[in-house]
């Protein structure tokens, strides 16, 4: 267990960009809006409590997408619908994340919801909608709409596109304080902010690993990987006592695989895993694990290990052509897990992670491997 307010605050960061990434944001978007929100909370005078709820809801907006999955089939109208639970799921997310604030799950809930009923999902209006929560929506349009004038961004006008939703979006109070905190804020409105909220209480890794499994559910293919490589990755790791390996550093490693499924309309295991074929979309797929820990500090060491995983052990992988021993040891030890598990129904996979031996993977783990009872 990894119980500290900054591990968690980690977590958080991890799950915020997990978000960004399923809702087609930049990288650190939902950060900005946590930030941003959370001060404009203390620009209205509220409550540390309630401030502290602005920050996590906001940071975890749209972590309910992880559980909305839209069939290639589907039309845009029902595309449509289905993002409309995303608030509801991303309720119950925060909800099982012991330590945040009482009201962050109410505050995801009903961050989208508008003032004249037609937001969703439970078509809240006027005074029903909790003054944080419709605070966080006028927050999160603004910087939607900088975000979509990209190299060309205006804040003015993304302000004036707020304020063009009083009425409807939002309420005349609640754009009046923002229009107020904008003013007061010009040239420091990306300023750094994090609440005063502990958040011992939260097992960092349990709520990293719980969201990898989510993310691994989201396709019946890899439904459960996360489960398999942990204990696959553990057996390898002791039969391998010369690589001085962390089981737990490794399994960790392995769980953040996941990541790297967020991003990019390819799939690593569209191809072969023992094929030179695919070896760009697998060192990709490996490249935005690795870039999406980097934005939490205790989780950004992985990141070495998770880019290593498709360098092969005769010099001729990817991305940066490592040989040998060069290569992470705990990478060394992923690739042929990641290898076997997608080779498991496979009658020929042990024949061929050996023969592989040498060329693709380290000798020494692939040995290993093959000690581990089937």
């Amino acid at each position: 267990m990894l119980r500290s307010t900054a591990a968690a605050g980690d977590a958080i960061r991890l799950l915020s960009a997990i978000g960004d990434a399923l809702g087609g944001h930049e990288a650190g978007f939902s950060m900005r809006v946590a930030q941003a929100a959370a001060r404009f909370a203390l620009h209205r005078g509220e409550k540390a409590e309630t401030v502290a709820a602005t920050y996590y809801a906001a940071a975890l907006h749209n972590i309910g997408a992880v559980r909305i999955v839209v069939p290639p089939s589907a039309g845009e109208r029902d595309a449509a619908i289905a993002q409309l639970d995303g608030p509801v799921a991303g309720a119950h997310i925060s909800a099982a994340i012991a330590g945040l604030p009482p009201a962050t799950g109410d505050y995801i809930r009903w961050h989208r919801e508008s003032f004249d009923g037609t937001g969703f999902p439970d078509k809240l209006r006027w005074n029903g909608i909790p003054h944080a929560a419709m605070a966080i929506n006028v927050v999160r349009a603004f910087l939607e709409a900088i975000e979509a004038q990209g190299e060309d961004a205006s804040p003015p006008e993304a302000l004036f596109a707020v304020v063009g939703e009083t009425g409807r979006a939002f309420a005349i109070n609640v754009v009046k304080e923002f229009r107020e905190f904008y003013a007061a804020s010009v040239g420091s409105f990306d300023e750094y902010f994090e609440p005063d909220w502990q958040l011992d209480a939260v097992d960092a890794d349990a709520v990293v690993t719980t969201m990898c499994n989510e993310i691994d559910a989201r396709e019946e293919r890899t439904a459960g990987r996360g489960e398999r490589l942990d204990t696959l990755v553990r057996a390898i790791v002791a039969g391998a006592p010369e690589l001085d390996i962390d089981p737990n550093r490794a399994a960790l490693a392995a769980r953040l695989m996941s990541l790297g499924r967020l991003r990019g309309d390819k799939r690593a295991d569209d191809f072969d895993p023992l094929a030179r074929l695919g070896r760009e979309v697998r060192a990709a797929t490996a490249t935005i694990a690795a870039q999406t820990v980097l934005g939490a500090p205790t989780y950004a060491p992985y990141a070495a290990i998770i880019v290593q995983t498709e360098e092969w052990f005769d010099g001729t992988g990817l991305p940066a052509k490592r040989r040998g021993t060069a290569i992470d040891a705990t990478a060394r030890v992923l690739a042929v897990a990641i290898a076997a598990d997608a080779l498991d129904r496979q009658p020929d996979m042990e024949q061929r992670i050996a023969a592989a031996a040498g060329t693709q993977f380290d000798p020494a783990v692939v040995a290993a491997f093959m000690k581990v009872p089937a």
